[in-house]
């Protein structure tokens, strides 16, 4: 498996951003797009900063633009891959253009897709990062919906055609994301840090050690290098899902492309499973949830590394609960760090239970 040369990020250096100041993002909105009044409601994100801009008033009222539009700010790591943003917005176009909803870009009063903005953050430091406005998809999160076979099944076809249509897409990105296998040297010298600092206990430290080294070791031993574009953050949170016409759930939109690399496919489809095996309320055997999304990925493209989603889960789970506490040690945006810890909480649990599995 192939880990970056150098380290993604300095030890302590954030990869979040710090929140911004809603006063200055007005008068930068209105500058830059247009926006002469809308109401700000700031959303979650990890390390972007997220808002929804509700009930959006346009300098050019005869444009036809949206009332409504979510504002991404990027996070400083993403950022040093400059290239990164423009491959995003390259590959958002060809999803939309080959059948998966996908957000498009709002463009500035000069026609920019993303532009680089000197913002204020609600500590009074200013900070350079690009901004982007989006149109809002339509639909739910999948995590409001039960996750019957029939729509576990769509969700894998989703995530099957996704890798079809990207294999032939031609982009040239260095990015690695915070929360990934790739990023080995990060979380292990994070790991040897909170370890040192005695916020991660032996038996963590020994299990999430464990976790990374029998998939780098499983998939070195695969026949099948299945080897591409992943979106690598592909949840329940990402896809969006509407009730048509005719009572049917269908899928309406793909989110969230700011981790998508280069790396072996069965870390999205065992990200997938994992995330829906966490998030699911009937309680399903991760054996029946694997089946289903195989089976729709299966309509789409063939997928022969089965083997490897098991060792994949336990290693994407293992980086996600590093990379909280990592979060949490520094507390870029200084608030409570209540969720991350009770995240920590059920997140260990699940990983004990899929080590013994």
């Amino acid at each position: 498996m192939e880990n970056p040369k150098e380290f993604l990020y300095e030890i302590d250096e954030p990869t979040q951003c710090a929140l911004a100041d809603v006063g200055h993002l007005k008068n930068v909105v209105k500058e830059v797009y247009g926006i002469v009044e809308a109401e700000f409601a700031q959303l979650t994100g990890y390390e972007d900063c997220n808002f929804k801009l509700m009930n959006i008033q346009w300098e050019n009222a005869q444009n036809n633009l949206p009332n409504l539009a979510i504002l991404k700010i990027t996070n400083p790591i993403e950022w040093k891959r400059k290239g990164h943003m423009d491959a995003q917005i390259g590959l958002n176009a060809a999803l939309r253009n080959s059948g998966i909803p996908a957000p498009k870009e709002i463009p500035t009063k000069n026609g920019k897709l993303w532009i680089p903005e000197n913002l204020k953050t609600v500590s009074n430091d200013y900070v350079t990062l690009p901004i982007r406005l989006f149109q809002i998809l339509p639909g739910t999160m999948l995590e409001n919906f039960p996750f019957e076979p029939f729509l576990v099944e769509k969700v894998g076809e989703l995530l099957g055609k996704f890798h079809r249509i990207t294999s032939n897409f031609d982009v040239q990105t260095t990015h690695v994301p915070f929360i990934s296998p790739l990023n080995k040297n990060c979380i292990l010298r994070e790991m040897n840090l909170l370890l040192e600092k005695n916020f991660l206990s032996q038996d963590r430290f020994d299990m999430a050690k464990r976790a990374l080294e029998v998939f780098e070791e499983e998939l070195n031993l695969s026949k099948d290098k299945d080897f591409g574009i992943i979106h690598s953050d592909f949840n329940e949170t990402n896809i969006l899902i509407h009730l048509n016409e005719t009572g049917d759930l269908e899928i309406t939109g793909l989110l969230d492309f700011g981790d998508f690399h280069r790396a072996p496919r069965c870390l999205d489809v065992g990200a997938a499973i994992l995330y829906l095996h966490l998030s699911d309320k009937l309680n399903q055997d991760i054996e029946i949830l694997k089946s289903n999304l195989i089976n729709g990925y299966r309509r789409e493209r063939d997928f022969d590394q089965e083997d490897l989603i098991l060792p994949a889960m336990k290693a994407r789970l293992a980086c996600s609960l590093i990379y909280g506490l990592r979060t949490a040690r520094l507390n870029v945006r200084g608030g409570s760090i209540k969720y991350v810890l009770k995240t920590q909480s059920n997140g260990w649990e699940s990983l004990k239970k899929l080590d013994n599995h």
